[in-house]
């Protein structure tokens, strides 16, 4: 569960925060310009478009190294385990690049958030951070492989390319997954197409039309079969229901 306490949206001059720490979550989203991060891992320079992610007692200082530096900031509670509790800055995989998307349109749209949209924030920052924060083990031939998915979601992903990417016969990585994960390798890429086409569906202003071509369907037939055949309705079923 997720708890919005602090929401800003600024434009600022150079200039520095104090290195310090809280108690809350901090999710920080750069808008425009270049932001120094620093804090007890060392220093890192946030470019426009970059997403970082600060665990509770983590000490740290923002260094905003140009005038009208633009910034999306939040700090919130969050009562979920997580399997690192380290500062992350977030990588540019479709899930993620989809849900900071939509959470900045929406917001653009807003001075200030009232108890509908305050859930709606909550619920696509909640996305955000279960997305990088799991708690799933994973080893070095799940990472491939769920790299490799994910950098390739807007396309049709066959098994035999999936096992070339990881450097494995067709018949190992059936092996692997059936034994680790107990599911056949293409159901794994099913599913990770499901949720890129879940995310579209549920948070972006897409037409549905638009995400069928986005996603590399022939024809928004064969893109609400797949979706049917995934989550058992229709994308404007799906669509429906999450906004009721």
């Amino acid at each position: 569960m997720l708890k919005l306490i602090y929401y800003s949206h600024d434009i600022r001059a150079k200039g520095e925060t104090p290195f310090h720490s809280h108690k809350f979550w901090q999710l920080e989203i750069i808008i425009s310009d270049r932001i120094l991060l620093k804090t007890d891992e060392g220093e890192n320079i946030l470019p426009s478009g970059c997403t970082v992610l600060l665990p509770p007692g983590a000490n740290h200082q923002l260094r905003y190294l140009e005038n009208n530096s633009e910034y999306i900031s939040f700090k919130f509670e969050y009562s979920e385990e997580v399997n690192e509790n380290r500062t992350s800055i977030l990588s540019e995989n479709n899930d993620n690049r989809i849900l900071k998307e939509s959470l900045t349109e929406y917001l653009a749209e807003r001075e200030t958030l009232n108890m509908t949209s305050t859930r709606i924030t909550e619920h696509l920052i909640s996305a955000l951070v279960e997305n990088n924060t799991s708690t799933q083990e994973k080893d070095e031939f799940f990472s491939i492989a769920e790299d490799y998915v994910s950098s390739h979601c807007f396309k049709q992903i066959t098994v035999d390319k999936l096992a070339q990417a990881i450097g494995c016969s067709v018949s190992l990585l059936n092996l692997r997954f059936r034994e680790k994960r107990g599911i056949s390798p293409k159901k794994f890429i099913d599913s990770e197409r499901g949720k890129l086409l879940k995310s579209y569906l549920l948070y972006s202003t897409l037409s549905i039309a638009q995400i069928a071509e986005k996603m590399n369907y022939p024809d928004i037939y064969s893109f609400s079969r797949f979706c049917k055949r995934l989550t058992g309705s229709y994308p404007g079923q799906l669509r429906k229901q999450h906004t009721e």
